[in-house]
């Protein structure tokens, strides 16, 4: 609608509301914490919640430079446990910050039409 403007104001409805991206979303969605910020002093300080998808608990950390290109979260594996499976049509990075333990990758061969 528009508005008259009143002294140096600008004409219109200057009023607008960015909408969440679909990652934001689907963040939300995984009812974990979400840390949002320009960085984190120590990961291990981050408060996790139980992440069901995953199997284990967990938080995101959304940071101010990644300019909505990278994903980042935090996992803890249960002492002993594991993790559930998960499946990527990228690739994924890990960091592992305290303890050790082992991981498996499995690959689904590919057809090639030659």
């Amino acid at each position: 609608m528009y508005q008259e403007p009143v002294g140096h104001e600008m004409a219109g409805n200057l009023h607008s509301k960015r909408l969440p991206t679909a990652y934001e979303t689907f963040m939300e969605e995984q009812g974990i914490p979400l840390f949002r910020g320009l960085a984190l002093y120590d990961v291990r300080q981050q408060a996790l919640a139980p992440w069901k998808r995953m199997g284990g608990r967990g938080a995101f950390i959304h940071l101010d430079s990644m300019e909505d290109l990278w994903g980042m979260y935090l996992v803890e594996v249960p002492a002993g446990g594991v993790l559930n499976p998960e499946r990527h049509i990228y690739e994924e990075v890990f960091l592992v910050i305290e303890g050790h333990g082992t991981t498996e990758v499995w690959r689904k061969s590919a057809k090639r039409s030659e």
